[in-house]
């Protein structure tokens, strides 16, 4: 599908951009693929010689040689001669260098010389872990010797054929590196435009309908306002019941000591507003006050100063002590519906702020994608403009890069 004359660019798609890479860099390659496959076929022969040469020492029958040996069992030796053998031939048999599958020809062959390395080295490996053997029986390494050298200069060939080849790699990798950078871009291109797209549906939605920040801010400063008041009232009631009832606490612990009702009056004065609950309960109180207005008038209840104390008797029972209760008991339940309806309005607020800051977060990575967006379209520009010169300037092809 690569064609086109040299007046006219060649469109390439983007999918097909790194297929045509490797096509150019292997038209580049004639001799590399020319003794590349040569020495290949040859390695090929190398190895199966060495199996050969494997096979051959292990049917020796041969005894070792032991003479410098200071113990030396000569059937350990023969047994591991035999184990020796079969461990190199395996490793021969396991190189396979037919049918490697690599995107260009300098990556086929650098897999083969990756392979005879490995094979190299578990063979040294071997000889290392068969020193008895390799010293016993070395008169008949030669045949060993010989396929060893052979494949090692093999393998020097085909790394100096890799070598001469090191300009075309580097072109191929500049090239390369263009085309995987160019894809990351589109990739993040694309990321950032689904981001776009997101930040620019949620940046749509309405406000919140209703009260604003600043109604609901003039909202939460009336009612701490109606709530201050109603704290400072509540604290006057407060303060006018204790001064009725607790003057005449000590008192009235002897009135409910010297008398015989089971109601009591000096729990009444201590908690006023709990324990006179209701009218009747007021009722019950007035009666117990008046009694002891009757035993500090009698002597009966000893106080320090009897005037005074009967003045306060008197302003107790003058006072309407139960109204007094009965508004600081709605100041209670106004301050607790106040404080309800504060609490509701800064949820509100809370609710209404949010969604503000939200709003402007997105609005911020709205701004950020779109720039960040801008940016990759010019480096996606400037990446497709310089692979395309790369392709013009190593393998003399001219083509217009489309994305599609």
């Amino acid at each position: 599908m690569f064609f086109g004359g040299n007046d006219k660019p060649e469109t390439v798609n983007l999918a097909d951009l790194e297929r045509l890479l490797n096509v150019s860099f292997d038209n580049k390659l004639g001799r590399l693929d020319s003794r590349g496959s040569s020495i290949t076929e040859e390695m090929k022969s190398a190895l199966e010689r060495f199996g050969e040469e494997c096979r051959r020492f292990e049917e020796i029958e041969d005894n070792p040689y032991t003479e410098d040996l200071y113990v030396a069992n000569v059937n350990f030796i023969k047994g591991q001669k035999k184990s020796y053998a079969k461990a190199l031939a395996k490793i021969s048999e396991s190189v396979d260098l037919g049918g490697i599958d690599a995107e260009n020809l300098y990556g086929k062959y650098e897999l083969v010389l990756s392979k005879v390395n490995a094979a190299i080295e578990s063979m040294l490996h071997t000889n290392a872990s068969f020193k008895l053997v390799v010293y016993s029986y070395s008169s008949y390494m030669k045949g060993f010797k010989r396929a060893i050298s052979q494949i090692e200069q093999l393998r020097d060939s085909l790394k100096e054929e890799l070598r001469r080849n090191e300009r075309e790699l580097s072109e191929y990798k500049t090239v390369k590196e263009e085309i995987l950078g160019l894809k990351s871009e589109l990739a993040d291109l694309e990321n950032e435009r689904g981001r776009i797209a997101s930040l620019s549906a949620s940046s749509t939605h309405p406000e919140p309908q209703g009260s604003g920040e600043a109604d609901f801010l003039a909202g939460i400063k009336a009612k701490s306002e109606e709530l201050a008041a109603i704290a400072t009232e509540s604290n006057r009631l407060y303060s006018r019941i204790s001064y009725l009832t607790l003057p005449l606490e000590k008192p009235s612990r002897k009135a409910d000591h010297l008398s015989p009702r089971k109601q009591k009056l000096n729990p009444m004065l201590i908690e006023p507003i709990d324990d006179i609950a209701d009218e009747e309960a007021y009722k019950q109180f007035l009666v117990l006050v008046k009694e002891l207005g009757e035993g500090i008038a009698s002597g009966r209840v000893e106080v320090r100063n009897k005037g005074e104390a009967l003045s306060e008797v008197k302003a107790l029972l003058n006072s309407d002590l139960y109204s007094l209760i009965t508004s600081f008991r709605q100041c209670t339940k106004r301050r607790s519906e106040t404080e309800h309806e504060i609490r509701g309005l800064e949820g509100r607020l809370n609710s209404v702020s949010s969604a503000k800051k939200a709003l402007e977060r997105s609005a911020e990575e709205l701004a950020d994608s779109e720039t960040r967006a801008k940016e990759l379209e010019v480096a996606i520009h400037k990446r497709e403009a310089s692979t395309e010169s790369l392709f013009r300037q190593h393998y003399k092809k001219r083509i217009t890069i489309e994305q599609g």
